[in-house]
């Protein structure tokens, strides 16, 4: 039942990975999973520009960008809603960035 909304949340993190690249080196987008008991772990990682921790809360804030450059297009409503949906789902989506190096998100997916 939750087939639509997770290609959702894969499209709004797969996308913001490669939106934030950094100029200065290859860039990629890595997504993993791990097999656990009752459900499965997904981590989707890159290596661009990544986020200031002060900026890591807002992220999850609708209509909030953090980054200033207007060159890169769009609303500031697709990690809530990622958020949104990891939620419903009883789990929730965490993210580990540091400036200049890049960003990883995990959640977990139940299996049933």
């Amino acid at each position: 039942g939750y087939e639509a909304l997770l290609k959702q949340v894969f499209q709004n993190i797969i996308s913001n990975g490669i939106k934030y690249f950094d100029k200065n080196k290859e860039s990629y987008v890595k997504v993993s999973f791990e097999l656990l008991d009752s459900s499965v772990l997904i981590s989707i990682s890159d290596n661009g520009i990544g986020i200031a921790n002060e900026n890591i809360e807002s992220i999850f804030q609708p209509f909030k960008r953090v980054s200033n450059n207007k060159e890169i297009e769009g609303l500031g409503i697709g990690l809530d809603t990622c958020k949104m949906i990891i939620n419903d789902m009883g789990k929730d989506l965490e993210v580990e960035s540091e400036l200049g190096m890049g960003t990883t998100f995990r959640f977990e997916i139940p299996l049933k």
